[in-house]
């Protein structure tokens, strides 16, 4: 009996030596994990609302419009007006690490890379966005912020290659109380080289921001012909559909440039053409007609637009709404409209010049219906 009794104890203790040593072991690896667990060094503060333009943007725009930049060319301005990233940095954690963004209504972003921090460039604005960093063993951080409801200018990894002074011309809001849709309309220069601003052509890292992540389905050229004698199809992919209207922005109310314009308006009302990439040779002067007929058509308030008209001058192309060609071609649209019908908004007084050079009203219909959320 005594011989029994003992060998219960010896295996009653066994079996605690056992448990204390598994005790031991497993507050040991977790130790050992909660260690190398990932750790968030640097990310947005929870819910907070973040700027993807530097503070001081409205003042740099500001300076170079009131004549203090007279001149096309890089300079220190368009290091100043270049959007800024969202970044995030961590340590510990076993690589490789992904990155995940998810918004509503947008494509999630999902970034996967070895290093322990990244650069977030092109998020789009005035949306939330919740976030998920995941290391290869499972443990994460997450947290959420938006980003503010300001203009989208678009980040190119290569910055002297083509193209430059690009932006989404979606985000702002309209006298609808809808916004404007993002990622269908970008708005730049064209790709063939600039040497006398730096610039060469396009790159592969810029054709890839093009391709994949702006997802352009239709190059819509505004050059002259002259511009693009050889020229037979899009620069951008052979996949790419390419609309050429050689717009002219210094002379466009005759019968021609009219014809040339409603064509150029169409291509909005066509819901397989989007995402459109228009420009024409420094993204300015064309396109900014084209663009700013476009937000006007949106109902996009007339101080925006005029924003959106100069922030060409935050890249290598500087200018002002009160240049004396702008302002009478202004002038122009708003002769379409009847004389008597004083104060009229820009959304009118674009709409009836649209009407008066052959766009349908089923056409205006079908581009609000597109672009506005």
């Amino acid at each position: 009996m005594q011989r029994s009794t003992l060998r219960i104890v010896q295996v009653l203790l066994f079996f605690v030596a056992m448990l204390c040593m598994g005790y031991v072991l497993t507050a040991t690896m977790e130790r050992k994990m909660e260690k190398a667990r990932l750790s968030l060094l640097s990310s947005p503060t929870n819910d907070a609302s973040v700027s993807l333009l530097k503070p001081n943007w409205r003042t740099i725009l500001q300076d170079c419009i009131k004549g203090r930049r007279l001149e096309s060319g890089y300079g220190d301005y368009e290091s100043e007006g270049y959007p800024l990233p969202v970044h995030f940095a961590w340590e510990k954690g076993k690589p490789p690490y992904s990155l995940s963004l998810l918004t509503d209504g947008q494509p999630d972003i999902v970034v996967s890379t070895d290093s322990t921090c990244l650069d977030v460039y092109n998020l789009m604005v005035g949306k939330n966005y919740k976030w998920i960093l995941r290391d290869s063993l499972g443990t994460a951080c997450s947290g959420a912020f938006s980003t503010m409801r300001e203009p989208r200018l678009i980040c190119f990894p290569d910055r002297k290659s083509s193209p430059v002074n690009v932006r989404d011309i979606g985000g702002y809001m309209t006298d609808s109380g809808k916004a404007v849709r993002q990622g269908l309309v970008f708005r730049g220069t064209a790709f063939w080289a600039f040497p006398e601003l730096g610039l060469t052509e396009i790159s592969a890292a810029n054709r890839e921001i093009l391709i994949k992540e702006l997802r352009i389905k239709t190059e819509l050229d505004l050059c002259y012909k002259e511009e693009v004698a050889s020229k037979k199809g899009s620069d951008i992919s052979p996949e790419t559909r390419w609309f050429h209207y050689p717009v002219n922005a210094y002379n466009p109310f005759d019968d021609e440039m009219n014809s040339l314009f409603r064509d150029t308006i169409r291509c909005f009302a066509n819901d397989s053409n989007y995402p459109i990439y228009v420009h024409c040779s420094g993204g300015v002067d064309r396109t900014g007609e084209v663009c700013f007929l476009i937000g006007g058509l949106l109902g996009v308030d007339e101080e925006e637009l005029f924003t959106d008209y100069e922030l060409s001058s935050l890249s290598r192309f500087p200018r002002s709404r009160n240049i004396q060609y702008f302002q009478e071609w202004l002038k122009r649209i708003a002769a379409f409209s009847p004389q008597d019908a004083q104060g009229l908004s820009c959304r009118a007084r674009i709409e009836n010049y649209l009407l008066s050079i052959g766009v349908t009203q089923k056409e205006i219909e079908s581009i609000r219906s597109i672009m506005l959320e």
